[in-house]
């Protein structure tokens, strides 16, 4: 363990033992399930990471910009790019075949610096 660390902990509340005696529960009961390191979580619990695109904002720079960043992260999650048309209230998921990426803070850095919105399933 290290010191000064955040963790990621999962646990059940499970009721106390009753007592023969008195007929009362007793103190509530903690079971863990689940501890780590909260950086590892993001690997193990992220699924997929969704890219959310405005239509009018779509152009060959920004389809060349978010491919860069793609193509630096490969990896085992899977990509999901969603255009949305606010006027018209459409909403198009297009699931990728071809690109998986690494889901790190590095990718979700450079996400937020070019300001492309995105969401972590």
């Amino acid at each position: 363990m290290v010191a000064n660390s955040f963790l990621y902990v999962r646990a059940h509340v499970k009721s106390g033992w009753d007592n023969k005696e008195t007929g009362k529960a007793g103190d509530p009961r903690i079971t863990f399930t689940n501890i780590q390191l909260l950086q590892g979580v993001m690997d193990a619990m992220a699924e997929k990471l969704s890219i959310q695109l405005d239509l009018k904002e779509i152009d060959q720079k920004l389809i060349n910009i978010i491919s860069t960043i793609v193509d630096g992260h490969h990896g085992k999650h899977n990509l999901r790019i969603d255009v949305y048309d606010m006027e018209e209230s459409i909403k198009l998921s297009l699931p990728s075949r071809n690109y998986k990426v690494n889901i790190s803070l590095d990718l979700l850095k450079e996400l937020e610096e070019q300001q492309i919105h995105y969401k972590l399933n």
